[in-house]
């Protein structure tokens, strides 16, 4: 055993599968990965993808990955970074506001992508388990206090509505 803290979530990932998911799981993960889909096809038109697009695809490396709505395949990192920029763009993507913002969804259909042969409940494992790590861990650094950066930087929150 060890005492890195990331050992019980990589056991956990490593030892679920698709018929260990409860249905709840499985449909929760079809509909984000929906969603998904939606959030990057509405965000491909928007302000500084083209230009971000443009830069990537000057970088070069293994064809492994698509990108949505471009017809080219890049490396996993680069269509993941392109991928997320669209679907994160409009910030209508899958979204925990516990306590902050994170936004865990796309990421994970670039790297499945660049494997080759993942089947469908591959994917939904791979999509639900990656929003339960994310999740717990987002939710385990805010309780204890990993979340005072962002205001050491000037940010402080949504704005507060005012009582009128």
């Amino acid at each position: 055993m060890t005492d890195d803290a990331a050992w019980p979530l990589a056991q956990h990932v490593c030892r679920t599968g698709y018929a260990d998911l409860p249905p709840s799981a499985v449909e929760s993960a079809r509909r984000d990965i929906l969603d998904t889909f939606g959030c990057m096809l509405g965000g491909s038109g928007s302000p500084g993808i083209d230009e971000l697009f443009g830069v990537i695809a000057r970088w070069g490396g293994l064809a492994e990955s698509r990108v949505l709505l471009r017809r080219i395949r890049l490396p996993a990192p680069q269509a993941a970074l392109l991928n997320a920029s669209m679907g994160h763009a409009l910030d209508f993507d899958d979204t925990l506001d516990t306590g902050g913002s994170i936004h865990p969804g796309v990421s994970v259909l670039a790297v499945c992508d660049s494997l080759g042969r993942v089947t469908g409940r591959d994917v939904l494992t791979a999509v639900a388990l990656g929003l339960d790590i994310s999740c717990r861990i987002h939710s385990r650094a805010r309780s204890i206090g990993a979340g005072i950066a962002p205001r050491r930087l000037g940010y402080s929150g949504p704005p507060r509505r005012q009582a009128s």
